[in-house]
């Protein structure tokens, strides 16, 4: 055989080699990435509205339902973070918003962005959320540096209280000349909120038009001075007083002003 024919075979043989070596390498990445997806595939996220099912096809793992249970271990190894607000859909400013953060993982970190908000720990999987401005907000769950879980909100405001007289609790109408000067506050509820918070009332005006002239008088507090009452005992059947110019401190320090009252004695 002579010298070119040896060397021919010889690159024939290399060339097979390689591209035999090549196909192996990409069979095994294609492998690994099959091996990948299916661990990706196994991984089950819960969370409280909303249950995220992905597992291996075939396995006959059953998730319950919720109800009143925030997170469910499904029974695998692999971390999951699940958060529970109860019955909060925003975060209230100038309030501590309670949440549930339920893991099966021992390293873990939650953080806020946005809102000027932060996070104070109060016990056992349990957070308050402390928001300082109108926005909006991500909460991150994280364990080990991977995040586990995340969700967004709005910051908002607490709504403004409705004023009373106290006590007992009168928000206007017919009113009898006795009632009303027995009655010593204002008083401001929020009604049917998820917090029971106080809104103090720093000032308000009484008004009434007696004889024909309008007679005025302001509180700086919440209680009704000597000189408004005064102004009660002048009034006659049919007549009306109102409360206006109402003001509350809010819990986020600022100043609301309230709906007027109005009263017409029987």
């Amino acid at each position: 055989m002579d010298k070119n024919k040896v060397n021919l075979l010889l690159l024939s043989g290399l060339i097979i080699f390689a591209l035999t070596s090549a196909f192996l390498f990409w069979q095994n990445m294609n492998m690994k990435k099959e091996d990948n997806k299916k661990a990706v595939e196994q991984k089950i996220i819960v969370e409280k509205s909303d249950i995220v099912e992905t597992f291996e096809k075939g396995n006959s793992t059953e998730i319950e339902e919720l109800n009143e249970k925030p997170c469910v271990n499904i029974g695998n190894q692999m971390e999951y973070a699940c958060i529970s607000e109860g019955f909060l859909e925003n975060f209230y400013i100038g309030v501590y918003n309670p949440i549930t953060i339920n893991s099966n993982s021992k390293n873990l970190s939650v953080k806020i962005s946005g809102c000027d908000g932060f996070i104070v720990l109060t016990g056992p999987n349990k957070y308050d959320v402390h928001v300082l401005k109108r926005g909006k907000a991500t909460l991150t769950v994280y364990s080990n540096g991977r995040i586990l879980t995340e969700k967004n909100y709005r910051c908002m405001p607490t709504p403004n209280p409705y004023p009373c007289l106290w006590y007992p609790r009168n928000k206007g109408g017919i009113i009898s000349k006795e009632s009303l000067l027995e009655k010593k506050h204002i008083r401001s509820n929020l009604e049917d909120f998820v917090f029971d918070l106080s809104f103090p009332v720093t000032e308000f005006t009484v008004s009434a038009t007696i004889d024909g002239v309008i007679q005025e008088s302001n509180s700086t507090s919440s209680a009704i001075t000597e000189e408004q009452k005064e102004i009660f005992r002048q009034l006659k059947s049919g007549d009306k007083v109102y409360f206006e110019n109402i003001k509350a401190l809010a819990p986020d320090g600022t100043i609301r002003e309230l709906n007027p009252l109005m009263f017409k004695i029987e």
